[in-house]
This record gives C-alpha cells, structure tokens and sequence, in this order.
C-alpha cells in the first residue's frame, strides 16, 4: 500500500484520503474500461444475431463460392483441352495416347461435378457424380 505518487506508505489522514481517491479512481476506471469492454462484446453479438447482417454475409460467401466454383470449371477444361492436345500429339506419332484421353475424361468429369454442386448446392463425386 504505497501512494503511486510519492512512493512510501500514506501516514497522515490527508495522504490516506489521497491514496484512497487514488484506488477508487482507477477502479472506477477499470469498471468503465470492462463495461465499455462488455457493450463492445454485446454489440458484436447483436449484429451476428441479427438476421439482416447473417443473411447478406451469407450472400456474400454463397456468391463468391460461386465464383470460386466457376473459375475451377474454366480451370478443369482447360486442363482436359490440353491432354486431348496432348493425346492427339502422341496419337499422330503412332504412340499410345490412351492415358491422355483418361486423364481428360477424369477432368472433365471434376468439371461436371462442380457444375452440379453449382446447380445443386451440394457437393459431387468427380468419378460417378454422385452427391456426397
């Protein structure tokens, strides 16, 4: 219990008085600073609660899920373009392509099955295009 101002331990009334208004003063303060802490929390709290607020975060994530989505088709085609290329390559020079042309099935499989977790809001499998 020493006075943050002088140092040494209060002796007199008048310096336990100050002290003392010292302690109230930054408990006061504390208290303010949690209640304040508080109202933030709960302010926070009420917008995730409102259903306004959840139903355009949600609308934003949806959208940009679906542009996620897309850019992956567009991706997964042009990846089964370039193996048929790939194949009509190995084709023409009387080698066996075969793998090529499996691997561009299979891509353009992982494409079909985003277009229906697109059309459908749920994941597919990209070998038999089931939903999981």
């Amino acid at each position: 219990m020493t006075n943050e101002l002088t140092g040494r331990r209060p002796k007199t009334p008048a310096e336990w008085d100050e002290y003392w208004r010292e302690v109230k003063g930054k408990t006061i303060e504390r208290l303010r600073t949690r209640e304040m802490h508080e109202q933030m929390k709960a302010s926070r709290a009420g917008d995730i609660e409102n259903p306004d607020v959840r139903a355009v975060e949600g609308l934003v994530a949806v959208e940009s899920r679906m542009a996620e989505i897309n850019t992956a088709i567009e991706h997964w085609e042009k990846l089964a373009t370039a193996e048929d290329e790939t194949a009509a390559y190995h084709e023409g020079r009387c080698e066996y392509g075969g793998v090529a042309r499996n691997r561009a099935g299979m891509f353009r499989r992982t494409a079909e099955a985003l277009r229906l977790e697109l059309k459908t809001g749920k994941a597919h499998c990209a070998c038999c295009l089931k939903p999981r």
